[in-house]
């Protein structure tokens, strides 16, 4: 097998190296493989196949500026239109019909359609995800938690961003013969600019940012620069072997997520990529075999399985199938495959040589057209409902101010805007006035009625609906019964997808809720499955200035206090020093939420202790496969010590997991209550909670 290229640097021709697709091949089966999240030993098998991605970007930067470079020693010049209308040819159609399909699919309920979702999917056809992702509150880190089909297009923007811009200046470099000194020094800039984004932005910014990743491409671009200028070294082919056994083991041991060293590192392994690359340039044992012909096919198909695996994986999710997870792997990677080779034979290859306009300005047209036609179809295909925002701090019943006199009207229950730390009023409620019957009413869908009712000033449809209903009701009780919820999201978003089901006629309910965090004091350091360190949001607020603040929120009366807690710490945590099993270091939160109790106490609070349900099998994204064994030390734990202190229990598990099932009704994230089921369990704990009060049995 003869080197790559012109060894002596002078021709154009650019002799195919099959290794080359054998290594898109090991590229892209880190990233699926990564994306499957089986687990190895309570760990994932693959822990930084993201990594893959880089892989993929140092050989399109060698790819491209090769081919670059081999145009203009052959003709003296670069022609722009048709390195963009060979583009336009390879990449746009296939990704465009991976976006309709995920459009047309969501259409059918296979894809929850929301606004994310619609904006997600304009933003891949306009080839910008990755920007979407820089300034939005998301991370990297959520990827298996709340899943978007197309989440992965984010590289897909990263490259053509590069695309765009970089024949350009190699067109400009090559006319002044800076050719060399231009890539390397663009690659310096890039590759210090990535960890120094890191310092000043965040690890999150640096994983999606043009400016940074695109050193890991222009690591390619400099071994093509190399190569056409030099040939390639004598002894290249030992290269190989090392570069890529590193990639593995690094996408193997590295931490799971958007970890700020690693990022910080990526033009670190961009380097490495690039050796690989020049590695298999010439022959060798590694590049033989690299070159068999299985690898060689997988490459070949890369780019499409790459664009449908992960919406294949969204679609064929654990919440789906009542199946292990091997038989589950297995047909994931069946229908990714059969999809991948159908895109290639019926899109990829055909349009591939289909001929294109010349004339620049009639390819951006097509180009304009293409897209528009693909946003188009998203736009109206896909119904954009918003994401659900918190319940109000409080929700209450206020006497009807036109069916009752000052004199007979029982003193309405305190009703105030958001406490620290919840997020505001759901759009749609807050402008239904005070002195309404109802205050913060959260069975309205805004989203529902935000075309019916542009005027924000007035109470939507939905709202007066449940306005004028309000008015036949039985008239609220003089004194109703106050009951604060406290916890993290699982309370939290029980709260706001269930309110609507509560009877507010007798009772006031205290969102003392934190998503994201329950209120332990000094919590330390948790790690998830992946041995990925997860940290504790700003916006948390440890209980006692909490607490506090959730009784003034209530008027300085709390009848009853529901402690919704324990799910959190089913993680390992850094106990003096170590990380640590909940079964073998509990004591710490266990103290907690005692001082917790008694602290409530002390505010004339009954309060009434929820034990946590044992969790859904889609958990696993964040809790080891001892998931099981993890809650019950945890209930254990916190039960006994409730008894010690006299408090009244509730079971979670009868009402998370129905008839012995912990997936019929959260089938999402394993964790959180589905919301078509929030309203029935959310009142059924409430109604439970208020009975143990001594006044209410």
């Amino acid at each position: 097998m003869r080197a790559y290229g012109d060894p002596a640097g002078r021709g154009s021709r650019i002799e195919y190296q099959p290794a080359l697709d054998g290594l898109r091949a090991i590229a892209v089966a880190l990233v699926v493989v990564f994306h499957l999240d089986l687990a190895v030993g309570g760990s994932t098998a693959v822990r930084a196949g993201y990594l893959g991605v880089s892989v993929f970007f140092t050989l399109s930067g060698f790819l491209i500026t090769r081919l670059l470079l081999a145009e203009h020693a052959e003709t003296g010049s670069i022609s722009l239109s048709d390195f963009y209308r060979r583009r336009l040819r390879r990449l746009m159609p296939a990704s465009w019909v991976t976006i309709a399909a995920v459009a047309i699919a969501a259409t059918f309920g296979v894809f929850a359609a929301s606004e994310r979702l619609r904006g997600d999917l304009v933003a891949s056809a306009l080839q910008a995800l990755n920007l979407r992702e820089m300034f939005s509150d998301s991370s990297y880190d959520q990827l298996f938690a709340d899943p978007s089909p197309v989440a992965h297009f984010w590289s897909l923007g990263v490259e053509e961003q590069f695309y765009w811009l970089w024949p350009p200046v190699v067109a400009f470099a090559l006319s002044r013969r800076v050719a060399r000194r231009t890539v390397v020094v663009a690659f310096a800039v890039t590759a210090i600019a990535t960890p120094l984004t890191v310092q000043i932005w965040s690890a999150d910014l640096a994983y999606y940012a043009p400016w940074t990743r695109v050193a890991e491409i222009l690591a390619g671009a400099v071994v093509a620069v190399w190569v056409t200028r030099r040939g390639v070294p004598t002894g290249a082919a030992r290269l190989a072997a090392p570069a890529l056994t590193v990639i593995v083991v690094i996408s193997v041991v590295a931490p799971t997520g958007v970890d700020p060293v690693v990022v910080s590192l990526l033009p670190v392994v961009a380097v490495v990529s690039a050796l690989a690359v020049l590695g298999l340039l010439s022959d060798g044992r590694t590049t033989r075999a690299l070159s068999i012909r299985p690898l060689v096919a997988l490459g070949r198909i890369s780019y499409g399985v790459y664009l449908v695996h992960w919406p294949v994986f969204v679609a064929l999710s654990p919440s789906r199938f009542d199946v292990s997870p091997i038989t589950l792997a297995a047909a994931r990677l069946a229908v990714t495959l059969a999809l991948s080779v159908l895109l290639y034979r019926l899109v990829e290859r055909p349009l591939r040589h289909a001929p294109l306009p010349a004339r620049p300005r009639v390819l951006a047209l097509s180009l304009a057209a293409g897209t528009a036609v693909v946003v188009g179809a998203v736009v109206v295909s896909v119904d954009a409902r918003p994401t659900a925002t918190a319940a109000p701090t409080v929700l209450s019943w206020t006497p009807d101010p036109a069916g009752s006199s000052d004199d007979d009207a029982p003193p309405p229950p305190p009703t105030t805007g958001p406490a620290p730390g919840s997020t505001a009023w759901p759009d749609g409620l807050s402008a239904v006035p005070r002195t309404d019957p109802i205050v913060g009413w959260p069975s309205v869908d805004a989203g529902a009625d935000a075309e019916k009712n542009p005027d924000p000033a007035e109470p939507s449809p939905s709202a007066q609906a449940a306005i004028a209903a309000a008015l036949d009701a039985p008239p609220a009780a003089a004194d109703p019964h106050v009951v604060g919820l406290f916890g993290d999201s699982v309370a939290a978003w029980l709260l706001r997808d269930g309110a609507s089901s509560l009877d507010l006629h007798d009772l006031t309910v205290v969102n003392a809720t934190m998503a994201g965090c329950d209120g332990a004091v000094d919590v330390p350091d948790v790690r998830d499955r992946r041995n990925q360190v997860l940290a504790k949001p700003d916006d948390c607020h440890d209980w006692p200035v909490w607490y506090p603040s959730v009784i003034e929120a209530a008027g300085g009366r709390l009848d009853t206090a529901v402690l919704v807690l324990g799910q959190a710490v089913v993680l390992d945590r850094r106990v003096d020093g170590e990380w640590a099993h909940p079964c073998d270091a509990i004591e710490w939160y266990v103290d907690d939420v005692e001082r917790r109790v008694e602290w409530l106490r002390s505010a004339d609070a009954h309060v009434v202790f929820a034990l946590p349900s044992r969790l859904g099998r889609n958990a696993r994204f964040i809790v080891p496969d001892d998931a099981d064994r993890r809650v019950n030390c945890v209930r254990t734990a916190l039960r006994d010590r409730m008894i010690d202190l006299e408090v009244d229990l509730i079971d979670l598990a009868p009402l998370f997991c129905p008839a012995g099932s912990c997936d019929a009704i959260r089938r999402g994230d394993g964790i959180h209550v589905d919301a078509d089921h929030a309203g029935p369990v959310l009142v059924d704990l409430v109604e439970q909670a208020r009975r143990t009060h001594p006044d209410q049995r």
